[in-house]
């Protein structure tokens, strides 16, 4: 996938699931990949992220 696209999907992925898996699926490559190109989007979210669980219970 060129361009922007896969990029923005899997940071969008991995803010609303905080799954690097997911992310990973989703662009068609590694967890590892993505932890390393992307974890940055998620440590801004995770308060964000485990705030949430509990309304979803």
């Amino acid at each position: 996938m060129p361009g922007q696209f896969p990029r923005r999907l899997a940071t969008y992925i991995l803010k609303q699931t905080g799954s690097y898996e997911q992310a990973s699926y989703a662009i068609r490559d590694t967890a590892d990949l993505v932890a390393k190109h992307y974890g940055r989007f998620l440590l801004q979210d995770k308060a964000a992220l485990a705030a949430r669980i509990p309304n979803q219970v």
